[in-house]
């Protein structure tokens, strides 16, 4: 300190004495930072004492010395080896991404003149598009040509804006064959031919994602799923970030919704990583869009479907199940079953429809003893494709040669597909067990 110029003291900290030897009167804040923990005790105790309205920052060894500190007046502790080992663990980070986004450029690289298909799973949502978006953008960097593609329908009404508002070019994927592309990456999801128009036996080389995939043999020349993270968009920013890339006005908004709209607005998975992304996208997105992107209008189905959500509720303990009926938007069921998990005692609620020749399912959870995307594999994987996270998941199933039967055929083979053994799966008596069931009005069993 006396190196610096500071004008310096040479004291014992545990003399109670000490700060009344010293013309401090005018003093803002008090640092207690010597290594022994006894005498930065004793100094804390006294310094609150002269120094009734200052601040005390105090130095601790460890959680149960910051606690007697605190409660001995330091306004503010730190851990030095908890400051150490957090930014060895933020440089760790750092590292790995940097060396990510590096060798998705090295990958990049090899496509030469050829083009990059960047593939997310059927019906896009926000968090999907706007990673596809971002990989684009590093493509475009490096002048390397690349093609978003998927299949089904964008219904949601947010979705619909998002697209629209943010020019968002995707190709609706028919006839091009995908040998007509030198590299494929899978975005969002992680298994070919599971909710992406990819046959399951297709060479992928880049797969970034965020969901859980249990024990799948996942193989590509470059592989990124962070579960541990609230949304890909979050693992695509950083990318951006290493690899010091100017994001425009339309990329953020995208990013940053994605984000939003996978954490449910940062209340559900959401991790430092998640936050950080999102302070740093902030500054950089339109808001005006953001909110137009956020108030859509519903349209006709939704409505009609949310209805029909309502109306053929059935209730197993605590969880809701309900059969929508023939649909063309099965973005409409999602925003159904968040609505129905407002409903009081309920945990799991699962909506389904049928359309295109499959019955679609989407789920909402809010019980912590569910896994819901684990659920619906373990259910539904057999017979179609399902996955998703433990608080919002999905599943499809082919109808097969029920495909030409009646809407009545199909409606009861959707309920005995899904309700049944969903049930199983949770482990629901469903012979054995009283249950309160409701179908429009509520009854005794």
């Amino acid at each position: 300190m006396q190196d610096q110029d500071f004008d310096t003291v040479i004291a014992d900290l545990n003399d109670a004495s000490l700060f009344s030897k010293l013309d401090l009167s005018n003093i803002g804040s008090v640092l207690i930072l010597s290594s022994d923990m006894g005498a930065n005790k004793c100094a804390t105790i006294n310094a609150r004492k002269a120094y009734p309205n200052a601040s005390i920052i105090a130095r601790a060894s460890d959680a149960s010395t910051k606690d007697e500190l605190i409660a001995n007046g330091a306004d503010s502790v730190f851990i030095p080896s908890r400051i150490v080992s957090n930014n060895i663990q933020r440089t760790m980070e750092h590292l790995e991404s940097k060396k990510h986004a590096n060798a998705i450029i090295s990958i990049l690289k090899s496509i030469g003149d050829g083009t990059l298909a960047i593939v997310v799973h059927d019906n896009p949502d926000p968090d999907a598009m706007a990673s596809a978006m971002a990989l684009k953008e590093i493509a475009k960097s490096i002048n390397i040509n690349a093609e978003v593609l998927y299949q089904g329908k964008i219904g949601h009404q947010e979705n619909k804006a998002f697209v629209n508002l943010l020019n968002i070019n995707m190709e609706h994927h028919k006839e091009t064959p995908l040998s007509d592309y030198k590299k494929i990456a899978l975005i969002d999801c992680a298994v070919p031919g599971e909710n992406n128009l990819l046959p399951p036996d297709c060479a992928v080389s880049i797969i970034i994602d965020h969901h859980q995939i249990g024990e799948r043999d996942i193989r590509a020349e470059f592989i990124d799923i962070q579960p541990n993270v609230g949304a890909t968009a979050t693992t695509m920013t950083k990318y951006l970030q290493e690899l010091n890339l100017p994001i425009s006005a339309e990329l953020a908004t995208a990013l940053l919704y994605g984000i939003r709209t996978d954490t449910l607005e940062f209340k559900r998975n959401t991790t430092s990583a998640d936050l950080t992304a999102a302070a740093f996208l902030y500054p950089m997105a339109n808001h005006e869009m953001l909110n137009q992107i956020s108030s859509p209008s519903m349209s006709t189905e939704t409505l009609d479907i949310l209805g029909s959500a309502i109306k053929n509720r059935q209730i197993k303990g605590s969880y809701l199940l309900t059969n929508v009926g023939m649909i063309r938007d099965r973005d409409a069921l999602p925003q159904a079953a968040d609505y129905l998990l407002n409903l009081e005692g309920i945990g799991t609620a699962i909506c389904y429809g049928v359309s295109d020749n499959n019955i679609y399912i989407s789920g909402r959870n809010k019980d912590i003893r569910v896994n819901l995307g684990e659920t619906l594999r373990t259910a539904f994987s057999g017979s179609g494709s399902a996955g998703g996270h433990a608080e919002s998941a999905g599943a499809q199933i082919p109808l097969g040669v029920f495909s030409g039967a009646s809407k009545e055929t199909l409606m009861e083979l959707a309920e005995e597909a899904v309700t049944k053994r969903f049930l199983e799966v949770v482990g629901f008596d469903v012979e054995g067990k009283e249950e309160i069931e409701e179908k429009g009005e509520r009854k005794e069993k």
